[in-house]
């Protein structure tokens, strides 16, 4: 039952992310491409599950094993993270969005920090 709570959080907190900031490549996006905020999110995103493809298949290849119930609830969680806070970051203007965004990766920075210290 732990296995699922964390598995939960973790793909929420992973899909959130995302689904608010990309968390990934999008200011490089903005600044180089010259795309908005919005644009440079969504194609981040889109890059981004590439790359997690790519990590996952090469860790199998290499003989990692995957646990099927922490995969699927983490892709679950992950899906409904990212479509919540998506939905949310289209319907609110760029100010607030960075706000909730700082307010999520510090929460997120948070527990991370807490995890790591218990």
């Amino acid at each position: 039952m732990v296995l699922i709570i964390v598995c939960i959080l973790a793909g929420l907190g992973a899909g959130i992310g995302t689904g608010l900031a990309g968390l990934s490549a999008a200011v490089v996006i903005t600044s180089v491409l010259g795309y908005s905020l919005k644009t440079a999110v969504g194609t981040s995103t889109f890059i981004m599950t590439f790359t997690a493809l790519t990590g996952a298949v090469s860790h199998i290849i290499i003989g990692g094993t995957v646990n099927v119930t922490a995969l699927v609830v983490c892709v679950i969680a992950a899906l409904v993270g990212a479509r919540a806070s998506a939905l949310f970051a289209n319907k609110v203007d760029a100010k607030k969005q960075n706000r909730v965004t700082g307010v999520a990766l510090c929460g997120l920075g948070a527990v991370l920090a807490l995890v790591n210290w218990l």
